[in-house]
């Protein structure tokens, strides 16, 4: 297992990055970071991170390089572009995607290292924002069992669950199927929400009965009670326009090994619907808006009081 004395570098300070490299520093291990965003470098740097003035200079100087990349354009172009990571690091580093990327990708971006005897780790996470910034993530992890077990120190500085789910790929497939749940139950908390103030019933006395009935679900007691039903959905936990990209990669998945997604394919429809209104940078709970301006209630807390 890598110690503090091992060099890491974290590219990508969005809203999932930004609190998973601030964690890391914070458990001791030297940490480099680089993001197109300087504010958000300038805050990392103030909790101890260096500054890398370009990725191919971090990838230079670094024994592990995690990435957080906000879709599968940037992984590529990160990973695989020229002046980027690619012939930049080091001959035995080890590289970690964490964010939702395709199984094809992952192989591609792994042939492309393996001549230097670089390994690389797929490792999405759940727990969203809120996860990340409070190091209570689930880490599944798919790729070579040594690379995993050198950086398990470094994983747990950042989650409360690490697993190591098989091969390349297999935590890829592992999260699209959460993901799929997840936001098959969005919907329906969605629905279900509306429904029930259209009937007469307040906010407030639906969360307090069904967050501790058969009904309730971590979505609803994490993401909606904070976000949706108080009216908030900016910053966000998860964007609405990512969504679209992690059910679509689920579907196509799903559509590739001949699996019906009845559900997720009429779930994606409300999701892209709140998207194409313009909602693509809310919080993903922001889908109960579609079905709010539909039947013309809000659904709030302190809504009938």
């Amino acid at each position: 297992m890598y110690n503090e004395s091992k060099k890491v570098g974290f590219i990508g300070l969005g809203a999932m990055g930004f609190g998973i490299a601030c964690n890391i520093v914070k458990s001791g291990f030297s940490t480099t970071v680089y993001d197109i965003d300087e504010k958000k470098i300038h805050a990392v740097a103030d909790t101890g991170a260096m500054v890398s003035e370009s990725i191919k200079s971090l990838g230079c100087n670094s024994d592990v390089v995690i990435t957080m990349l906000p879709d599968e354009g940037a992984v590529e172009k990160v990973y695989l572009g020229e002046g980027f990571l690619g012939g930049a690091v080091k001959n035995g580093s080890i590289l970690i995607d964490m964010g939702t990327t395709s199984t094809g990708l992952l192989d591609k971006i792994s042939r492309q290292y393996e001549n230097k005897e670089i390994k690389l780790l797929g490792a999405p996470v759940s727990g969203g924002a809120i996860g990340a910034t409070e190091a209570t993530l689930t880490i599944m992890v798919g790729g070579d069992r040594d690379a995993f077990d050198k950086c398990q120190g470094i994983l747990q500085s950042m989650g409360k669950k690490v697993v190591y789910a098989g091969p390349l790929g297999s935590a890829t497939v592992v999260k699209l199927v959460n993901n799929l749940l997840l936001f098959v139950k969005c919907a329906a908390i969605a629905e279900g929400f509306v429904l029930g103030v259209r009937a007469g019933v307040s906010t407030d006395v639906l969360y307090d009965l069904i967050s501790s009935s058969s009904g309730t679900d971590w979505a609803l007691e994490t993401i909606f009670s904070r976000y949706a039903f108080c009216g908030k959905f900016t910053p966000p936990s998860f964007a609405l326009a990512g969504v679209l990209k992690d059910l679509g990669l689920a579907r196509k998945m799903a559509r590739e090994l001949n699996v019906p997604t009845v559900l997720a394919d009429l779930s994606y429809q409300l999701f892209e619907k709140a998207v194409d209104s313009g909602k693509g940078d809310m919080d993903f709970s922001a889908i109960i808006s579609v079905l709010e301006e539909e039947t013309g209630v809000k659904v709030r807390f302190g809504d009938l009081k």
